[in-house]
């Protein structure tokens, strides 16, 4: 059954990568994801939502260019898939 919240849950939050380079420096590629906020070197927003059922949440931020769902599936502690937009789903691993 899924809550909705205004925060992202603590196992969703953390700094993110599509690849372990882009950990060492912000970019596109990075994501920091915090409780009321998900941010890259090219978009970043405030959460105005959260849909939570299990290991999947659905984030609904407000952008400078509208609004955007952030869409986030727990494959384990340190990894996950996510989408957004028209973008096609893709893993990110947690930095250390």
């Amino acid at each position: 059954m899924a809550t909705t919240t205004h925060i992202i849950p603590r196992e969703f939050r953390g700094r993110w990568a599509e690849e372990p380079a882009a950990c060492l420096v912000p970019n596109s590629r990075r994501y920091e994801i915090a409780a009321g906020r998900i941010d890259t070197a090219s978009f970043g927003g405030a959460v105005d939502e959260v849909q939570v059922a299990g290991t999947d949440a659905i984030a609904r931020l407000s952008l400078e260019q509208g609004e955007v769902q952030f869409t986030m599936t727990l494959l384990d502690a340190n990894t996950m898939q996510a989408s957004y937009g028209d973008r096609a789903p893709f893993i990110l691993r947690m930095c250390r």
